[in-house]
């Protein structure tokens, strides 16, 4: 018997072949505990990449501050009517003026999604291996592609495999994500309805993406159905009660 718990990783970073890939999937549809093991582990690896990205943003506004901070003290310092004070006392005119930078900052980069997952967010797609060569140069283009947020480059090489594999939902869920990074809402619910219609591992990431795109285009019937569908496995089973709140 194969022990597919030892294999989560694998699957997640898309390390099985084909053949593999589909015993893992088949069996992921008669395993209760495999499917809430895949989400955690899902989710595990998506804190740490947002750690990762959380960490970066902070750099960067570091730096920032730092530079702020520095000219504004420069600036004052040289000024006819600044008088400075002694070590011991607190200015708060300047401090003031460096908080009030720093908030302005944290909110701006907080508006950008660095230190937040934001109902838009797609994840990044994890590298994958197949056995046909033209396919996995195809692929490996494409995943590239999307997870340097290129969009309008991996929208045309996902719709390649998936017209070359029509039976995919991994391909066509894929493609569904590529519309939500390119904001193209209707190709976006219309790719990803038959996924989140369907038993495929990606149903409920599908219908996540599908209630996103459908209240985008205000129809907020449909998101609510498909924000509805997400189970609370789901690591996105938190964002569809968000879109459910907003909606109610």
């Amino acid at each position: 018997m194969e022990n597919y718990f030892s294999q989560i990783q694998d699957y997640l970073d898309g390390l099985l072949s084909e053949e593999e890939r589909q015993l893992f999937e088949k069996e992921l549809l008669i395993n209760k505990e495999l499917r809430e093991e895949i989400a955690l582990q899902r989710k595990i690896n998506d804190t740490i990449r947002n750690r990762i990205e959380a960490q970066e943003g902070l750099t960067a506004l570091k730096s920032t501050l730092d530079k702020t901070q520095k000219q504004y003290f420069e600036s004052a310092s040289s000024a006819d009517d600044v008088i400075v004070p002694s070590r011991n006392v607190f200015s708060f005119k300047k401090w003031g003026i460096a908080i009030g930078v720093a908030a302005c900052l944290l909110i701006s980069l907080n508006f950008l999604g660095i230190f937040n997952t934001g109902l838009h967010n797609v994840p990044s797609l994890p590298a994958e291996v197949t056995r046909n060569s033209d396919d996995q140069v195809l692929l490996t283009n494409a995943i590239t592609s999307f997870n340097q947020k290129d969009f309008k480059k991996s929208i045309p090489l996902f719709s390649e495999l998936t017209s070359a594999h029509p039976t995919s939902t991994r391909f066509q869920y894929y493609l569904a994500l590529s519309y939500i990074g390119d904001k193209r809402w209707s190709d976006a619910m219309d790719t990803a309805i038959p996924v989140a219609d369907g038993t495929s591992l990606y149903k409920d990431d599908a219908a996540y993406f599908t209630a996103l795109a459908a209240w985008e285009l205000n129809q907020e019937s449909l998101a609510l159905d498909y924000a509805k569908k997400v189970s609370k496995s789901s690591e996105y089973y938190g964002k569809a009660q968000r879109i459910i709140k907003k909606i109610q």
